[in-house]
């Protein structure tokens, strides 16, 4: 039944993949600039420009050029970028980790975080101060940009206070990078067995980190308050809690029934991290693929910006691919309706 259920969702992928495939390269079609120009720099005679669009195709047709794009991908070969001339393939493998650890991290934190609080402000009696301090907060948090957070808590926790590292990085500045493995620095540090090097990119890890769950956190906060109020006062709870159900059960039964729009909102703030480590990462001099892609945007590197949106695409996909996996192991409805049944 689950293997159906997941061959139904993945019939749209191919479909998904070719609108975005499609969109990707006609906005840089659309782009200004030019890239034999940028191949060769603003100094270059025509000669050469000429032999550099044979060489990237640019002298054929535009479908022709596109079904040469979607062949290169298809191989996983996104090209090589303009700025740094590697690979872009071998410069996702350096870069994408650094960005997943961290916004996996945050993910982690704020399902904790917004879970936890969020229950508190449902079971708080309505219009008390705890209750309007933690709605109140998670209307302010999300209102806020996250790159101003960022910037208040370097402000604050290295300009003022001096009790966390200067934001350059996952490690500070004059600090050697361990052996290269996961490109995970706190990761391949413990690998290293260098504990103290993890404890310091675990120091600078911290305000990034805490930008993103500052931000982000009350999305699950205000859906958890929102959905385990509306459960805890439902029929069934009432009637449970005057037969004499121990509280323990009733919670469970909350939490269990709470549980679908939590998962749809997690998935949804997963692909949201994404976006939003582009500009934290910039703040922070992450090092990681949302900082790759501004220096992209920057410098007009057009091979890794269609890659960019590729990448990010598909983990779009995939994440909403496991939000309804997740749907289809905890609702006995959409099983059902799998099954016909």
């Amino acid at each position: 039944m689950i293997k159906r259920f997941v061959l139904r969702r993945l019939a749209f992928l191919i479909p998904q993949l070719f609108i975005v495939s499609i969109l990707a390269f006609t906005l840089i079609k659309l782009s200004p600039g030019d890239v034999a120009t940028l191949v060769l720099g603003p100094l270059h005679d025509v000669s050469a420009e000429r032999r550099v669009r044979e060489e990237l195709g640019l002298d054929k047709s535009v479908f022709t050029q596109y079904a040469k794009y979607v062949e290169r991908t298809v191989q996983l070969d996104f090209g090589r970028s303009f700025r740094t001339k590697q690979d872009v393939v071998d410069e996702l493998g350096r870069k994408v980790p650094a960005t997943l650890w961290l916004i996996s991290l945050a993910l982690v934190v704020c399902l904790v975080v917004g879970i936890g609080v969020g229950y508190l402000a449902a079971l708080a009696p309505p219009g008390g101060l705890l209750n309007r301090g933690i709605i109140g907060y998670g209307f302010l948090a999300g209102a806020l940009p996250d790159f101003w957070v960022g910037l208040i808590l370097i402000f604050f926790l290295f300009t003022k206070l001096d009790i966390l590292p200067v934001p350059s990085g996952q490690l500070p500045l004059g600090v050697d990078q361990p052996d290269r493995v996961t490109s995970v620095v706190i990761l391949d540090s413990l690998l290293d067995g260098d504990f103290n090097k993890a404890g310091v990119a675990f120091r600078s890890t911290i305000m990034p980190l805490l930008t993103l769950v500052l931000v982000y956190a009350p999305v699950v906060l205000k859906i958890t308050a929102v959905t385990t109020a509306e459960v805890f006062h439902s029929q069934y709870v009432i009637g449970a809690r005057a037969v004499g159900v121990r509280q323990r059960t009733i919670v469970r039964y909350i939490m269990r029934n709470a549980l679908l729009p939590i998962i749809t909102t997690s998935g949804v703030l997963y692909a949201f991290l994404l976006g939003g480590a582009v500009l934290v990462e910039t703040v922070f001099s992450w090092g990681g693929f949302g900082q790759y892609a501004v220096d992209a945007v920057t410098n007009k590197d057009f091979n890794v910006i269609q890659t960019f949106l590729l990448v990010a695409a598909v983990f779009t996909i995939f994440v909403y691919l496991a939000v309804d996996l997740l749907h289809f192991a905890v609702d006995p409805r959409i099983r059902a309706g799998v099954s016909g049944k």
